[in-house]
């Protein structure tokens, strides 16, 4: 019948198998809730192990990298006497998410992007209409559907630069896009939330002047743009190179030097991570390291953060996985120039990390993930 409501079953598949790994924060709150949520990703993964048991899914070279990272954190912890059950179901369920969505990628191409896409803005739109200056409207506490203000931005980065590579990409989910961002920017102005929205100007920022840059410099654009991100990123945290611009920041964006206070929180963060710097602590205190005063919190920085899971080797196995993706966009993005708002949106995320720890969720997986895979979502098949 004309008109009618048509569900492609091939994306009701792939949107039920990726949704409970992107459980929201606040629905750990509610029993009914997590549980549910808990049963729907342990069917997945248990069908996942069947199907690497027979065969049917190859666990890819990038894959095992992930693997290997995960599981020498939990071994890290197992020497240090640190051992962490949760921990181990945590990685056990991205493991298995990693391994899904290459998966899927391979199997569907531009279709899993376009479900990706949708499960973030559903979630942003429900954070959105949930909202109340003092929390989600059901509990008005201080926590909103993903948690505290700030950790919106964890989903709402990756799902701006997703929703756009695919809106630019193959003119399609216009109406996606403008979901994630009336969402997004909604709550970061409601809540001004300063550093969500100095990224989100950047991103935009940058993306705008792309066109310009990208016909001098080409693909070298991107590694440049990454590179003197990180230096910067690196040079705040270990350097304060950010006192050179006192006057700036102090005077007219009315800022403290100290960035409320984690330059602090930084230096007492390196110390510690200094003496376990090669193997690291392991996931230690639900990764709380830095006291101060009279309470202990996580160092703010996912540099440092990282070292202090797993030190040098760990750190190494982990950034490989941005390195090789990075590689691999910038080599797409020859053929197809829409792969740098992939790569624009990961300096965005590695802003983020010099003042928050943005690289331990699925939603950042996730995104890597694609980059990592962004060829396939340009090959046309049968089945894509």
């Amino acid at each position: 019948m004309n008109g009618s409501l048509k569900i492609n079953k091939s994306d009701l598949r792939i949107f039920l198998f990726l949704f409970p790994f992107f459980e929201p924060w606040w629905f750990t709150r509610i029993g009914i809730l997590d549980n549910l949520y808990d049963l729907l990703k342990l069917s997945v993964c248990f069908l996942i192990l069947i199907r690497i048991l027979q065969n049917k899914v190859k666990i890819s070279s990038f894959a095992k990298i992930y693997m290997a990272y995960r599981l020498f954190i939990c071994g890290v912890s197992l020497c240090r006497g640190v051992f962490d059950i949760g921990y181990l179901s945590e990685s056990i369920q991205f493991i298995s998410l990693f391994i899904l969505i290459e998966y899927l990628i391979k199997s569907y191409g531009k279709r899993v992007l376009k479900i990706i896409c949708i499960i973030f803005s559903i979630i942003l739109f429900i954070n959105i209409i949930t909202y109340t200056p003092n929390g989600i409207i059901f509990e008005p506490k201080g926590f909103y559907l993903l948690g505290i203000r700030t950790r919106v931005a964890e989903l709402a980065i990756p799902a701006i630069a997703l929703t756009l590579f695919y809106c630019k990409s193959f003119n399609k989910g216009k109406l996606t896009l403008l979901i994630v961002l009336v969402s997004a920017l909604s709550f970061f102005v409601f809540e001004w939330v300063a550093t969500a929205l100095t990224c989100t100007l950047f991103f935009f920022g940058i993306l705008s002047l792309e066109k310009i840059i990208h016909k001098k410099f080409k693909q070298k654009y991107y590694g440049v743009l990454i590179f003197i991100v990180v230096a910067c990123s690196l040079g705040v945290v270990f350097f304060n190179i950010q006192e050179t611009f006192s006057d700036l920041i102090e005077k007219y964006l009315n800022k403290s030097v100290t960035l409320t206070g984690r330059t602090d929180l930084w230096e007492i963060a390196i110390d510690v991570v200094k003496e376990k710097w090669i193997c690291g602590y392991g996931f230690k205190n639900q990764g709380d390291f830095v006291s101060m005063y009279d309470f202990t919190t996580t160092s703010h920085n996912q540099w440092l953060q990282t070292m202090f899971y797993g030190g040098a080797i760990g750190s190494i196995l982990y950034y490989l996985l941005p390195l090789l993706s990075i590689n691999k966009c910038i080599k797409e993005s020859k053929y197809n120039k829409t792969v740098g708002i992939l790569l624009i949106g990961l300096a965005t995320i590695i802003i983020m990390c010099t003042t928050e720890i943005c690289m331990d969720n699925a939603y950042y997986l996730t995104f890597i993930i694609c980059m990592y895979n962004c060829k396939e979502f340009y090959s046309y098949g049968k089945s894509k």
